[in-house]
């Protein structure tokens, strides 16, 4: 049985890193603009899961269909949220975000 207090270590671990993230975000825009900055989160979070394809040694979807559902979910969820995050922490302070 796990101990009661062992979703406490997870819990503060998963807020560090999610937190990082936005202080990652506030020292990229000092130097790129907020679209290259979203764009840098997307490709490394692309090579992260094409590594992980090629290591689970699946295939990529081939069916139009699937890959123009999965191109609009990216931009809805992905794409436009990552620049809004970086273009909103060039007014914003990294941790009000």
């Amino acid at each position: 049985m796990p101990a009661p207090r062992s979703w406490q270590i997870s819990f503060v671990a998963l807020a560090a890193i999610w937190g990082a993230s936005f202080l990652f975000i506030k020292v990229s825009i000092e130097d790129l603009p907020p679209i290259w900055v979203a764009f840098g989160r997307c490709a490394i979070g692309a090579a992260a899961l094409l590594i992980a394809v090629q290591v689970t040694r699946d295939r990529l979807p081939t069916d139009r269909t699937l890959i123009a559902h999965l191109f609009v979910a990216a931009l809805l969820l992905n794409s436009v949220p990552f620049v809004l995050f970086a273009y909103g922490e060039t007014r914003a302070s990294s941790v009000l975000a």
